[in-house]
């Protein structure tokens, strides 16, 4: 990213000048059958409202490709 565009995103507004705040604390509820696999939920930037917004975490059904988890 350029400099000049990285200024105009911060000027006017379009970029998160803070960090999120930490992730809530979250029980994950029991996995709904063997072929899920829980995505960690995470925080979005949301420009319009000028602040971010927690994406909760959720189970997901594999489709076919090879799943590597990270914590």
């Amino acid at each position: 990213m350029s400099t000049i565009f990285a200024i105009v995103l911060l000027s006017t507004g379009c970029a998160p000048v803070m960090p999120p705040p930490p992730p809530p604390a979250v029980v994950m509820p029991a996995r709904p059958h063997a072929d899920a696999v829980w995505v960690t939920g995470h925080y979005k930037w949301r420009p319009w409202a000028h602040r971010y917004q927690w994406v909760p975490g959720h189970w997901k059904v594999r489709r076919g490709r090879t799943w590597v988890i990270i914590n």
